[in-house]
């Protein structure tokens, strides 16, 4: 933020207009307002919430760049006419002839973009005009007797995974896991899941010490009691990598793991979940990790459970949801679901999620992906492409991938982000 190729496109006075996803309103904020500037929101009775939540977030940037941000100025979100006299007088009432003044217009409905540019500009000929490009990742500036401009944003704005989730009115159930767990072990299982028998033979091993015959989780009692297999059998080799040190339960282990690694939290639950397919959660978020600095990833989180929106509105998304790992380049959302199943229905519905998710809370520019153990990844992506029309903003790694996972996701976000 505040790099000199923004300077002179900054204004006094920025309006900005609100849809349903304000993320672009954040970036122009971020990017366009003068320090000691004003920002005036313009929202509908629709998005006047929105618009709130954009505000208490700017608000906390305040601190440093000493904004004014103002309550939400309620506009109509088609008539063009009554558009037009609103934002007049607005303009008129906020916005002195030695100020300087901005329009960003990626957010609200055409009909706000059109008459909402009109009107300022009928005013303000000298006005700065934007809009955020999805697809470019940048900034058009058009200003009146100049040519116009096409900045690429990259990570000059950045915003957390928590505030990006803050910003849609949410919150998480707890803090995003930061550090992946028995790399070792996790590695000796991708190898070898790529042995189909092994696979099959781990999952029903899992299957049958740690869920009961609908699927659901056992109780932590019966959990706990859960014998280490013993050396020589088929999941023998994947303990060996954990640090046993004499522990014959699942209890035992996790009390060895919670004490030599000072997890507060960590139990026989957790380690079963780990042991149950987690691992590759914790493989992803590793390569992650391994690739942040060369492809400026600043917000890196595993196991983002976000909560439903208080009060629950009774429109769609509303509901509770979860990023098995997911990664932030400047405002851009990175997220990646994670399976061992083979199984194309499951593999299939856990994208389309993960996509459904991403694009709620990143937008245009956000992207998905699936690391799962389906053998034609690319049959996969073809399928949703063509039936969601996500080209471009899904990506599927085959089970092959998992051995290189820092390369793949690497060459994923280049692409993704025109780098």
């Amino acid at each position: 933020m505040g790099e000199e190729k923004w300077k002179r496109y900054q204004t006094e006075v920025l309006f900005l207009l609100v849809g349903t996803n304000p993320l672009p309103d954040y970036v122009a904020a971020c990017l366009l307002a003068k320090s000691m500037g004003k920002i005036l929101l313009l929202a509908t009775s629709d998005t006047h919430d929105i618009a709130q939540q954009l505000r208490s977030l700017l608000k906390n940037l305040e601190r440093n760049n000493q904004w004014k941000i103002p309550e939400p100025r309620e506009i109509d979100a088609a008539d063009g006419s009554k558009i037009y006299r609103r934002v007049s007088e607005i303009v008129k009432q906020e916005v002195t002839h030695d100020m300087s003044i901005g329009l960003n217009y990626t957010g609200g409905t055409k009909a706000m973009a059109v008459h909402a540019y009109q009107a300022i500009r009928d005013i303000r000929p000298d006005a700065v005009f934007s809009y955020l490009d999805a697809h470019e990742l940048a900034m058009r500036i058009h200003v009146a007797d100049l040519p116009d401009k096409t900045i690429r944003v990259d990570a000059d704005c950045e915003i957390t995974l928590q505030d990006l989730i803050r910003l849609h009115g949410r919150g998480l159930k707890s803090p995003p896991k930061r550090q992946p767990l028995f790399l070792g072990a996790a590695r000796e299982l991708a190898r070898r899941f790529q042995d189909e028998q092994f696979a099959n033979e781990w999952k029903s091993w899992c299957q049958s010490q740690f869920k009961k015959s609908n699927g659901k989780w056992r109780n932590k009692s019966n959990l706990r009691a859960v014998e280490i297999p013993p050396e020589g059998e088929g999941p023998s080799a994947v303990f060996n990598l954990l640090p046993v040190e004499g522990a014959v339960t699942l209890k035992g282990l996790a009390e060895k793991i919670k004490e030599s690694l000072n997890l507060q939290e960590w139990d026989a639950e957790k380690m079963a979940k780990w042991l149950g397919g987690r691992w590759l959660e914790h493989l992803v978020l590793d390569a992650f990790l391994q690739i942040s600095r060369g492809v400026a990833l600043h917000d890196i989180g595993m196991g983002l459970y976000i909560e439903k929106r208080e009060p629950e509105d009774s429109k769609k998304n509303g509901g509770e949801f979860e990023f098995d790992v997911a990664a932030m380049r400047g405002y851009q959302l990175f997220a990646v679901s994670c399976t061992t199943s083979a199984n194309k229905g499951l593999t299939k519905s856990k994208l389309f999620e993960a996509y459904l998710r991403a694009h709620q809370m990143g937008g245009e520019e956000a992207h998905a992906a699936l690391v799962s153990m389906y053998p034609d990844p690319q049959k996969l992506k073809t399928e949703l492409e063509e039936s969601w029309y996500t080209k471009g903003h899904i990506e599927v790694f085959k089970p092959q991938d998992i051995l290189k996972l820092p390369e793949r996701l690497e060459e994923w976000i280049k692409s993704a982000s025109h780098i």
